[in-house]
């Protein structure tokens, strides 16, 4: 019977440990990466620092990247597209296919990422991130888009540009008579010092008929110089198919002023607007009158959930030592604070008239599902329970019924 003399049994086993010590270094760094992808795909929010911290530096950065973006969810999509173009030069494929697809996210701040991407594109990349834009029933991404043009358009988008005079909304009116004025030479006279400069964003404001004559007849000259540079010039780049994405969302539940558990699957049948604000927010104060206006004429088709970021108040602090609190009593002083806090949203609710659900949300969790910390945040559901758009900033009437329009 043949067997393994001591030496050599002894440098089988070396050999072995040492193989086996040499693979724990080299998977050590992987599966540690692979737990905090776990841990980062099961939170409901993401911290761009900390994600940072573990993906590795490489072209291997993309694997860990990817499941972060196909998750849907905001704050994932966010961070994950964030650090894509912060280190375009590893991922050289995944970045234009991101920019695409975020050109036409439910979420405007992918929209707006992409588009600030462009530097400098190419004529098809600019066609696919800019005319997603410029169709959008939101005027701030027409604005957007048209401001996009002046680096990364050419005279080429004349046509395209020129219909934008006639927008509904002023500003995007006159980003449009600024680029023509820049490409053609063609002065209209119009300048944004046109509009009243303590204009408010929810009061719709309107050229005079002077105005729009003086556009009228700029515009007129404009089409003739097209006609006769447009076999000179390059044509713009063709728009790509127009997509409207919308998100499955999971149901969710917060309590009512009056303490009742209110879910967003109650309201399925009608488009849903969640309004995260927060009774110290100024913005979020001035465009109650336009939510309230809103739920009151389109009641049957469309609600506002107003989410109340509001934090309770501090306890009363007391120099005598207290023991531990036992559970009952941790019970009764969360009870208390949410009492406190319902009462105080309910006073500036009652003064400001508000007609739609308030809920509360002072641990912010549903507001970390929709990056909602900066006030206010829109976010847009269809009747279906679907993401359909999440935006920041108040918006005025004529806009909301526009973009509740294409929610349907």
């Amino acid at each position: 019977m043949n067997t393994l003399r001591p030496s050599r049994r002894w440098i089988l086993w070396a050999i072995t440990a040492a193989l086996a010590i040499l693979a724990a270094s080299y998977l050590r760094p992987y599966l540690a990466t692979l737990a905090q992808l776990k841990h980062a795909l099961a939170a409901d929010t993401l911290d761009a620092d900390a994600l940072e911290a573990w993906l590795p530096n490489t072209t291997a950065r993309e694997n860990a990247l990817r499941p972060l973006w196909t998750t849907g969810r905001i704050p994932h999509r966010r961070v994950a597209f964030t650090d894509a173009l912060h280190h375009r030069p590893l991922l050289p494929q995944l970045v234009p296919e991101w920019v695409r697809e975020a050109a036409q996210d439910p979420d405007s701040a992918l929209r707006e990422l992409a588009l600030g991407s462009l530097s400098p594109p190419t004529p098809a990349q600019a066609g696919e991130v800019i005319h997603p834009q410029l169709v959008n029933a939101d005027p701030e991404l027409r604005l957007l888009a048209l401001q996009t043009l002046r680096r990364a358009g050419h005279p080429g988008w004349t046509p395209v540009v020129l219909p934008f005079t006639s927008d509904p909304d002023p500003t995007v009116v006159l980003a449009a008579d600024s680029l023509l004025r820049r490409w053609t030479g063609i002065d209209s006279g119009l300048r944004f010092s046109s509009l009243s400069p303590d204009r408010h964003p929810l009061v719709p404001v309107q050229l005079t008929a002077e105005q729009t004559e003086r556009l009228g007849s700029a515009q007129s000259a404009r089409l003739a110089w097209w006609r006769s540079q447009e076999a000179a010039l390059a044509p713009a780049p063709a728009a790509p198919p127009i997509l409207t994405p919308r998100r499955p969302l999971a149901d969710w539940s917060l309590p009512d002023l009056d303490g009742r558990s209110r879910a967003l699957s109650e309201f399925r049948g009608r488009v849903v607007l969640l309004n995260f604000w927060a009774t110290w927010c100024p913005p979020c104060l001035q465009e109650l009158p336009v939510l309230t206006q809103l739920q009151s004429e389109l009641s049957s088709e469309f609600v506002v959930l107003g989410i109340c970021l509001d934090t309770p108040p501090p306890p009363a602090s007391s120099s005598a030592p207290t023991a531990s609190p036992s559970d009952s009593a941790h019970s009764a002083s969360r009870t208390t604070a949410f009492t406190d806090l319902a009462r105080a949203v309910r006073v500036v609710a009652a003064r400001h008239r508000i007609n739609y659900p308030v809920l509360l949300d002072p641990d912010q969790q549903v507001g970390r599902r929709f990056d909602g910390q900066e006030l206010p945040t829109q976010v847009l559901v269809d009747a279906e329970g679907q993401l359909v758009r999440r935006f920041l900033g108040p918006r005025s009437p004529a806009v909301w019924k526009a973009l509740i329009q294409a929610a349907r």
